[in-house]
């Protein structure tokens, strides 16, 4: 069934425009959406909307009564502002075909970060090539603002001119899983964490122009938001598909959605509950990657969006770990990319095919569910060091191919592998929006066995519109929809197979392909994660991960060492290989440890990984010249590194043996601690800033306020202790009246009562005396004490020329009239504070008088005498 109709068939039907039945000039096709919308929603011409065009025709100019406006964004596509009644009169006099669609809102699709990079073998690749960390690569992040001046994001933005106005926590969050340096905290650092990123706004659901990846270098832009379920294929696709097509390089990576829930109300999947539920109309594009996600258990869970595609393609196409929802998800496939293209530059020079990083990650991914694909976790779990292992291996063919010719590869696979794997991948031209199916240009692949002439053909899953049918595993046929095909088969005999790749008709004179292979040896236990450079922070517990090609079923014994294996302790027996992973509770102290799995006899063991707690460090004191620093101890640590922003990153600033240090406050105010064992380093803390923390030097707070009307409390808090000789209270509006002295004080918090005030202002001060002798003084605090009277004036007397204050009790909009003795009225002022200066400064020596009134009615009479 066809996913639009013509708008001439509903116009002629409605008698809306009649003239349209004769018009031969062009052909308007509205999408699924607005086709629902009824003819009355096209006799508005009042309300104004905004709407997204396909046209084959140069249309660059609005109507002349100015009620269409038009933004051309490349490729016949538009944006178009006006109301739904002139949008039909305006695009009926256009010539050829038009597609019309409204323009949709994104939504980002997930907020909290959950963080855990060795799910998906990311820490494995970080072992593996410490050297990988995305330099020279930049990542583009399509949606709103980046926080740029995150401690993890630091100096290493590109602008891109597009930027939303809007700064948003989702897309700093997104931008860390990918690119975060890790200043931050351990939770900071991104799959990629040297590499630079740039930012356009995502409001247009379109992609970007080609000037701009171009010239930003830009291999990988990453989408982690949705518009809602939209099965068809309209100029958003279209407009992807063009993108792909024009810029090879360029990889667009989309979050798959998180309406696993959900039922699509469009197309042919539209009461099939729970499936083709994929968020958006770009994601219908055939030559982007989709990621769902996945727990660390491996399975997907409910929120993750289904496939299939409108037209029954495979979808999405594999899941990455995203607990809180796919946009992590997509992030840790965009992180991956980048690498992938950072590695390629450096063992083959130049810049990848998007096919190339497509094949290699889908050829990597770990099938879960169903053997082959599915439309839940599509052909797998992202395996970040699998797809390296692939480029690193040269695992992978790449072509052209013209009409009715094949290409054909050779493949020597050895004896004893567990399986065999190769999957085709190519960029297809964009079909025309609102087209029943996207593919058209279809490649075909088969694997021969050259010893026994067997065909094994991809695998292929049913369309068919119904739950059961959806979800049926896949079968081995000929794939007429997808631009991905993959063939596998366990337990390969050894020997040579011949991977083809076929045409039949094609639109173009020559269509480009990459194809990845690989296989594992059977019976394989290979440790993933603690490897050598790995943390294991006790908070979190250890999981361990491993990849296993033993029979199903199999079992192992799981022990941990703390002592270099000079003894184990049993931590798991009958552990299911099959589920490639564990998690233990570890001890709050730091230990150098390896771990054994015993399989049928035979015993597979890590390196010494380190296990951490992660200290935090705070501040006793920041004074003029130098901060104090400190933090809890670490039980099994033989010392402490501390560690300075500087510039974009954290570095060691000073090993201490100590649990604080004393550092020149110049420089960054973010610092962080790690501790040591055996001179290797434990987890480094949460960075914190010494400017945040309410922290003085030695004193943090002195307050004083009125208690019981005739007492004041003094409240003391002290920083630090270190190296603080004594401990001084005055009272300096009383002649220097000592109120506490302590020596050696080992308290950091003192309270203590003056009951003996005095009326008008009491002033207190702290003063720490350091063993150098060094005075470190407080702010002053203040008591206004009246006696019981409203309102009170001091000093009194007073000299000629000095300042005359006011105390008030309650300030109440009051006016104050000053008299001399003959009654004349010398000056006046209104109360608007409760210690207020008195206009005195001209007043000669004399007696003068002071009448306080409120709404005209006299509240008060006061006197004072300037000598």
């Amino acid at each position: 069934m066809l996913m639009t109709r013509t708008l001439l068939k509903l116009l002629v039907m409605t008698s809306l425009l009649p003239q349209l039945a004769v018009a031969q000039k062009n052909i308007i096709l509205l999408s699924p959406p607005l086709e629902n919308k009824g003819t009355s929603f096209f006799s508005d011409s009042t309300h104004r909307e905004a709407f997204i065009i396909d046209t084959r025709v140069d249309v660059f100019h609005a109507d002349a009564g100015g009620r269409v406006s038009l933004s051309p964004k490349g490729d016949g596509i538009y944006l178009v502002n006006t109301s739904p009644y002139h949008l039909i009169q305006w695009a009926k006099n256009l010539r050829g075909a038009v597609y019309i669609d409204a323009q949709v809102k994104p939504n980002t699709e997930s907020g909290v970060i959950n963080y855990n990079m060795s799910v998906n073998r990311i820490t494995t690749l970080w072992n593996r090539h410490p050297l990988l960390d995305g330099s020279g690569e930049t990542v583009s992040v399509k949606e709103n603002r980046i926080d740029t001046a995150d401690l993890d994001l630091l100096g290493r933005t590109r602008p891109s001119g597009y930027e939303s106005p809007i700064i948003d926590p989702h897309a700093t969050t997104m931008t860390t899983l990918i690119a975060g340096a890790g200043n931050s905290s351990y939770k900071g650092k991104g799959v990629a964490p040297s590499a630079r990123y740039s930012s356009t706004d995502f409001i247009a659901v379109l992609p970007d122009t080609s000037t701009y990846y171009l010239s930003n270098r830009i291999q990988v832009q990453n989408h982690s938001y949705g518009t809602g379920i939209q099965n068809f294929y309209g100029v958003n696709a279209r407009a992807f598909d063009l993108s792909t097509v024009k810029d090879s390089t360029l990889l667009h990576v989309f979050s798959a959605g998180n309406s696993g829930s959900s039922t699509s109300g469009q197309g042919v999947y539209a009461s099939v509950r729970g499936m083709a539920n994929i968020t958006g109309n770009m994601k219908m594009a055939k030559n982007v990657l989709l990621s769902g996600a996945m727990v660390d258990n491996g399975t997907v869970p409910t929120l993750s969006s289904k496939g299939p595609l409108y037209d029954g393609r495979i979808a999405p196409h594999l899941v990455a770990f995203g607990e809180d929802g796919t946009s992590g998800a997509a992030a840790l496939v965009s992180g991956t990319a980048l690498l992938l293209q950072q590695q390629y530059k450096k063992l083959y020079g130049g810049v990848a095919n998007s096919v190339l990083i497509r094949s290699l990650l889908i050829n990597s991914a770990k099938d879960i569910g169903n053997e082959g694909p599915d439309h839940i976790s599509g052909f797998g779990a992202l395996d970040a060091d699998a797809a390296m292992r692939g480029l690193v291996e040269r695992r992978f063919f790449t072509g052209r191919i013209s009409s009715n010719a094949f290409s054909t590869y050779d493949i020597t696979v050895p004896a004893g592998m567990a399986k065999f794997k190769v999957s085709l991948v190519w960029n297809d031209e964009a079909a025309a929006s609102g087209a029943a199916q996207a593919l058209i240009n279809d490649l075909d692949l088969v694997v021969v066995n050259k010893q026994t002439g067997d065909l094994i053909l991809p695998w292929v899953l049913s369309t068919f519109p119904d739950v059961d049918s959806l979800r049926k595993p896949a079968r081995r046929t000929q794939d007429l929809l997808n631009t991905i095909e993959q063939v596998s088969f366990s337990d390969p005999a050894a020997g040579d197979y011949t991977v083809k790749v076929s045409a039949k008709s094609l639109t173009l004179p020559a269509v480009s392909f990459a194809i990845a292979f690989g296989y594992d040896s059977s019976a394989v236990f290979r440790w993933d994660h603690p490897l050598p450079n790995d943390l294991v922070l006790s908070e979190n517990g250890l999981r361990a991960d491993w990849t296993s090609t033993f029979p199903k079923g199999s079992k192992g014994v799981m022990e941990i060492s703390k002592d270099k294996g000079l003894t184990w302790k049993l931590l798991a027996a009958n552990i299911e290989l099959d589920s490639g992973y564990h998690v233990i509770n570890v001890a709050d102290s730091i230990a150098e440890a390896r771990l054994r799995m015993k399989i049928n006899g035979s015993n597979y063991l890590t390196d010494d990984f380190i296990i951490s707690p992660a200290s935090v460090v705070r501040y006793g004191y920041v004074c003029d010249t130098s901060i104090l620093s400190y933090w809890n101890g670490v039980r099994g640590s033989d010392g402490y590194v501390v560690y300075r922003l500087e510039g974009n990153t954290m570095k060691s600033l000073l090993a201490v043996t100590d649990t604080s240090a004393l550092i020149s406050k110049k420089g960054s105010s973010f610092f962080s601690v790690a501790p040591r064992i055996n001179g290797r380093k434990g987890a480094r803390g949460v960075a914190t800033d010494y400017t945040r923390q309410n922290v003085g030097c030695y004193i943090n707070n002195f307050l004083a306020s009125l208690i019981n009307t005739d007492q004041a409390s003094v409240l003391l808090q002290l920083g630090s202790l270190f190296q603080v000789k004594k401990l001084l209270i005055i009272k300096s509006s009383s002649n220097g009246r000592l109120l506490l002295s302590v020596d050696q004080p080992k308290l950091k918090n003192f309270s203590i009562r003056d009951d003996s005030l005095t009326q008008g202002i009491n002033v207190y001060e702290a003063i720490v005396v350091l063993e150098n002798g060094t005075e470190i003084r407080s702010s002053k605090a203040i008591v206004y004490y009246l006696n019981g009277s409203s309102h009170i004036l001091f000093p009194n007397p007073s000299s000629k020329g000095k300042t005359i204050y006011i105390l008030t009790e309650v300030v109440d909009n009051e006016q104050a009239d000053i008299y001399d003795m003959q009654g004349r009225k010398i000056a006046s002022f209104i109360i608007s504070d409760k210690q207020q200066m008195v206009p005195s400064a001209r007043l000669s020596s004399g007696k003068y008088f002071m009448r306080i009134s409120k709404a005209g009615k006299i509240v008060g009479r006061l006197q004072f005498i300037v000598l």
